[in-house]
């Protein structure tokens, strides 16, 4: 929403469309109506960015689901009332333009596996699916970034301090340009060349390290790049 507020010599974007759920709003109903109603207005040249924080879980069927507002407790019936990820991949993909995805939830790296687990299931080998990202990539293919908090057998952590999960805390501190010192005692800087723009590269670059020092290396973000340039995301505003 700062963007908006820049001129426009200075966006990135020419107009930037925010949907909101939250708490009670955040049905599965309401939120897949979101996704096919975004999914209508963004062309090939639009970025839509998909952020969405909430409980993941492996259901008995190994399938990854994201708990909403409306899901049932337990695992019985989360292939009923739980936001599947398998729906979520099949009409992502169908958008037009570039998609972003910034997944907080427990073991949420399973959800970036799925297209792919879906394509072995439908006989493609692993060379088969190189393969095929490579001609995407060759007939200009669009772009598909996708940022999970925590590996497929993770829980994402949280903390009262933060009023945000590690992943949420670590982006937020991205855009704010938040200095942390990692592991081997150098700084983690948001914007390393200076030149006002947060890339693709440069958020997964210091989320990665952000995440693993404040959660004492116990939570591993991981992510899943397509066809995948880096691209500016974010003006920093000018100090």
């Amino acid at each position: 929403l700062e963007q908006r507020n820049m001129p426009e010599d200075q966006r990135i974007f020419g107009d930037i469309t925010v949907e909101t759920l939250t708490n009670e709003e955040a049905t599965r109903e309401n939120i897949q109506k979101t996704i096919l109603n975004m999914k209508k207005i963004v062309s090939k040249n639009d970025i839509f960015l998909f952020f969405i924080s909430t409980h993941g879980e492996i259901g008995s069927d190994n399938q990854f689901y994201l708990r909403v507002y409306n899901t049932d407790p337990g695992l019985e019936l989360l292939s009923v009332n739980g936001l599947s990820n398998q729906w979520l991949v099949e009409h992502i993909n169908e958008f037009d333009g570039t998609v972003i995805q910034l997944m907080d939830a427990c073991h949420s790296a399973k959800a970036g596996m799925e297209k792919d687990l879906t394509a072995m299931k439908a006989g493609m080998s692993e060379t088969d699916m190189v393969v095929r990202d490579l001609q995407a990539t060759l007939s200009g293919g669009k772009g598909v970034y996708f940022y999970a908090s925590s590996n497929s057998k993770q829980l994402s952590q949280e903390r009262h301090e933060w009023q945000n999960g590690a992943f949420t805390e670590a982006i937020i501190g991205c855009f704010n340009q938040t200095e942390y010192i990692d592991f081997k005692n150098k700084p983690v800087i948001a914007d390393p060349n200076h030149d006002g723009f947060i890339y693709t590269d440069e958020l997964e670059s210091y989320i990665s390290s952000v995440v693993k020092k404040i959660t004492n290396g116990e939570q591993n973000p991981r992510s899943h790049l397509k066809n995948a340039e880096p691209i500016p995301i974010f003006v920093l505003p000018k100090k």
